[in-house]
């Protein structure tokens, strides 16, 4: 009986740094995007189909799997717009689909640009922060949200490939430009492999 107490206070010690140790990190503001890798990224770069490799928690993907973006243009009365299309296999929903506009200030370099869900209010600021060309895309977005007197940021990321089978040497070094621009740590960006799924 006594191990038991002693086990479950170290268990809930540990617990309860790790939750001050998060809690703590996402009272940090967003990192400087200023600091981020300078790179460009066309829009033909963008355009075409990638497969969702790893992701982080994200709200509107809970529960998905086999994620797969799909980016076209299509003209407006207001000129050239970018849409996205997003398809995969929902544990509640036999298939996933929803759509939205991609908007950047600069199309000649889109290494910053919004994710708006048709369906939603819902915007996301991406940033690029690595792209090799007909390959793999590392998507990365931090959220700051009032609550409170205290501001808690959220930070999510997406690593997309051209194709659904990807070894781990190239997802490694793919993700790897991440961690040293972000807060994010390994574990926060788990696989969420394209299989079992139609390509």
């Amino acid at each position: 009986m006594r191990c038991f107490f002693l086990f479950c206070m170290v268990f809930f010690c540990v617990v309860g740094i790790r939750i001050e140790a998060r809690v703590s990190q996402m009272m940090q503001p967003c990192p400087d995007v200023e600091t981020f890798p300078n790179i460009t990224v066309h829009l033909e770069d963008i355009l075409g189909t990638w497969y969702e490799i790893k992701r982080s928690v994200f709200p509107t993907e809970a529960f998905l799997h086999c994620a797969k973006y799909d980016f076209n243009t299509f003209e407006t009365p207001h000129g050239t717009k970018i849409q996205y299309r997003l398809t995969g296999i929902h544990r509640f929903v036999s298939r996933f689909e929803k759509f939205g506009t991609l908007n950047t200030t600069d199309v000649n370099n889109m290494k910053n640009f919004t994710f708006e869900f048709d369906d939603s209010h819902l915007v996301n600021y991406i940033h690029v922060l690595d792209m090799k060309k007909d390959k793999s895309l590392l998507l990365y977005s931090c959220r700051a949200t009032q609550l409170t007197s205290h501001a808690f940021t959220q930070e999510h990321a997406w690593l997309l490939f051209r194709w659904p089978d990807v070894n781990l040497r190239d997802i490694r070094e793919a993700e790897s430009n991440l961690f040293p621009y972000t807060r994010m740590r390994p574990g926060a960006i788990w696989q969420t492999w394209f299989k079992n799924c139609e390509p």
